[in-house]
């Protein structure tokens, strides 16, 4: 985009945190299967 103006700001500081939720029953994909899913939130 011709003329775009860009603004740069140093990250100075980023939390993040995990959390694991169990599945109300074992799930599976046919590979693979799991009692829990885990997120991160930043």
């Amino acid at each position: 985009m011709a003329g775009a103006r860009v603004a740069e700001a140093p990250v100075r500081q980023v939390t993040a945190t995990a959390y694991t939720i169990p599945t109300d029953a074992p799930e599976a994909d046919g590979t693979y299967a799991w009692e829990s899913t885990t997120i991160v939130v930043v």
